[in-house]
């Protein structure tokens, strides 16, 4: 029997990788398999093949976050280097803008220097919606169809408002999870918690041990 796509009602011919495999570590970069029992879920090619971009650019804005443990550091020297390598272009596009800064990883801390670069919210959410719905997928079979909101504890928002409900929703929901146990192979790339209900469906998704995601879906209809 033809499984259908995680995201729409085109045939799944190709197994996408949940989150990307991009954001992954190849073994011979570290010397350990990070790609070991990856998640899939079937997509159509649309949805799969045809994101890479997208996907690139996700694993771009991630690795520059300065919440990153040492394989995301790693990947600074690596992919996320050669990336800008190959196509100076996108370095000029990706840092257009960037404000220089000095910040703090923790109260108490010291400072460290770094670049503040503006990010395409649009196509970043996107990129993470699509993630929680083949999560969703992979967990439920069914496909996930809502408004969503989301918050990242990775990007520094204009709106102060905005970032203080950033900053009080991420530690609600990491509070809620603290003791559960973490989904995925590969924690220290990537692991993920979800809670479900008839009206909301919450998900927390963590990138390389301190790169935190909230997303939660509003008004849930099922396919």
């Amino acid at each position: 029997m033809t499984e259908e796509c995680y995201y729409c009602n085109r045939e799944g011919t190709t197994d996408e990788h949940v989150p990307p495999k991009c954001l992954f570590p190849e073994k011979k970069d570290f010397g350990i398999d990070y790609r070991k029992n990856l998640i899939t879920v079937k997509s159509c090619v649309e949805h799969n093949s045809k994101k890479s971009g997208s996907d690139e650019n996700l694993r771009q804005i991630l690795v520059a976050s300065p919440f990153n443990n040492d394989v995301g550091l790693g990947l600074v020297r690596g992919k996320w280097a050669r990336a800008f390598q190959r196509n100076p272009k996108y370095l000029s596009q990706f840092t257009s803008g960037g404000k220089p800064i000095s910040y703090q990883l923790t109260e108490g801390a010291e400072y460290q220097e770094g670049l503040m670069v503006r990010a395409n919210l649009d196509d970043l959410d996107e990129s993470l919606k699509k993630i929680c719905a083949a999560l969703f997928y992979y967990e439920t079979k069914e496909k996930l169809i809502g408004t969503a909101e989301l918050f990242t504890g990775f990007t520094a928002y204009l709106d102060e408002e905005v970032q203080r409900a950033s900053e009080y929703a991420i530690e609600t929901v990491r509070n809620y999870f603290s003791e559960k146990t973490k989904k995925g192979e590969n924690p220290e790339v990537f692991y993920y918690h979800f809670k479900f209900s008839e009206e909301t469906i919450v998900f927390y998704l963590v990138f390389y041990e301190y790169n935190e995601v909230l997303v939660r879906f509003n008004r849930v209809k099922y396919l």
